[in-house]
């Protein structure tokens, strides 16, 4: 009965024709990041594996250095356009925080849907290109713009969540997460299914189409939407009893198609360099935690595992538990704080302490930590991942709430969603750098000192940074 109250509140929360724009982008989210991953795990030749389970992104990706000779690519060159693709967010994501509300939310956020199936499409034709340094920039082009493409529709899908829906930003942005979450999981599965009955170019054409319609459906029911709540505006004018939230709603849906100047560039720049100086560092903290927490064990596991002499399906399995955690736990982690805001001020806190908490017991079983009376297997790295999903949305998800909190106590209501923008334009800068970062950690240190080892270091320095 508690559950069955707790969802019939959560559906209550929004009306219909806010529900029609969060769907169209939830499901826009989720056919990005399908289409995003699918296009990472069949690069750069076809793979024909026995097993769709093995289609896993990891596993695929350990299969490109295996087989970059084919395409006349050393493992430096395969290392350089798959690292391009985080160097290129960690670069891209500060401008496009800064400028988005200048260029409009909607504008941005239907280029990135068109630039993203474009991407897709130029990938599927890859395959035609002739071994060498052509395959090599051409790869090495596209993968900057899946960059460009995929940071402009995180912020800009964001920054439309918090326009419209400012006191909700946390428990729509774990519902983000949650489909972006289930991409990562059956963008593989999908794109493996695909590639066996077309070939490399099949699942990138299919995905990409997919997106060119998505584009066009949130279009549509944008527009639609505008027009209902015009017709509306046009009754409240002769009812002046009509709901004061209706006039909110109304004018945020149509602030994200405009073009606004919304405040002056010389408040907005004192606004963004205090917040920057005294705000912004936990946040910015947190979110490099996530990126180090969710990449550094991506090199050196594969070897980690095949020291336990398991097959490669079993191997995959644990590779998926991670983001089958992560789609579960985000978007109850949003929930939880969307209710209990009004009980509890410091809920995102609250989640983000438990999230490293997680993620220091996470990390610890890992290796697991040398001195523990336990051996390695697959069950103890798969729980460990299990809750090392769990930990990254508690680590990600309050990053919303804490940067919407801090763009409305420093600014006035019209100020507050550009900074917002600004301020997210940074954590995803901050967590592709702890990403790109987490990757040279991993690899280094288990090369240096072993992944036991180096799995201690990162459970205890979240560790530190609880205390």
């Amino acid at each position: 009965m508690y559950y069955f109250n707790l969802l019939t509140k959560f559906f209550g929360i929004f009306n219909y024709c806010e529900w029609t724009i969060i769907s169209s982008l939830l499901i826009a989210n989720f056919v990005n990041t399908i289409t995003f991953n699918c296009m990472d795990a069949f690069y750069p030749k076809e793979v024909r594996l026995p097993s769709v389970l093995f289609y896993l992104k990891f596993i695929i990706l350990e299969e490109i250095f295996l087989r970059a000779n084919r395409r006349q690519m050393n493992t430096g060159d395969i290392g350089i356009i798959i690292g391009i693709y985080q160097i290129s967010r960690f670069l891209i994501a500060p401008f496009t925080g800064k400028y988005i509300i200048t260029i409009g939310t909607s504008k941005a956020f239907f280029f990135s849907l068109f630039l993203t199936a474009m991407t897709a499409f130029l990938f599927g034709f890859l395959t035609l290109l002739p071994n060498g340094k052509l395959f090599f920039w051409a790869s090495l082009l596209i993968r900057i713009f899946q960059a460009f493409a995929r940071t402009i529709f995180v912020i800009s899908s964001l920054t439309i969540m918090a326009q419209l829906f400012p006191s909700n930003i946390s428990l729509l942005g774990g519902l983000l997460e949650a489909f972006a979450g289930f991409g990562y999981i059956s963008g593989p599965v999908i794109g493996s299914i695909l590639f066996e009955f077309g070939g490399f170019i099949t699942p990138n054409l299919t995905f990409g189409t997919l997106m060119a319609l998505t584009g066009i459906a949130f279009a549509l029911t944008t527009k639609l939407s505008k027009r209902k709540l015009n017709k509306l505006e046009e009754d409240k004018e002769n009812n002046k009893n009509s709901s004061e939230e209706f006039d909110n709603n109304s004018n945020n849906l149509k602030f994200i198609s405009k073009n606004n100047k919304i405040c002056s560039n010389n408040t907005c720049e004192f606004s963004k360099n205090k917040i920057i100086k005294n705000d912004f560092g936990k946040d910015g903290l947190f979110s490099i935690f996530k990126g180090i927490t969710c990449s550094f064990f991506q090199a050196p596991l594969p070897e980690h595992l095949n020291s336990l002499n398991s097959s490669s399906i079993l191997i995959g399995i644990v590779y998926t538990i991670m983001s089958i955690s992560y789609f579960i736990s985000a978007p109850i982690w949003g929930l939880l704080m969307g209710i209990n805001k009004n009980k509890c001020q410091h809920s995102a806190i609250i989640v983000t302490i438990f999230g490293l908490l997680l993620a220091f017991l996470s990390t610890f079983l890992m290796g697991p930590f040398p001195f523990l009376p336990i051996k390695k297997t697959i069950l103890l790295i798969g729980i460990s991942f299990a809750l090392l999903g769990c930990s990254s949305a508690a680590l990600y998800i309050p990053v919303f709430q804490l940067c919407s909190d801090i763009s409305k106590n420093k600014s006035t209501q019209e100020e507050s969603t550009k900074i917002y923008a600004f301020l997210f334009g940074l954590v995803q800068s901050s967590s592709t750098l702890g990403s790109f970062s987490g990757s040279l950690i991993g690899g280094f240190g288990a090369q240096n000192v072993g992944f036991a080892w180096t799995c201690s270091l990162i459970s205890f320095s979240h560790f530190k940074v609880i205390i």
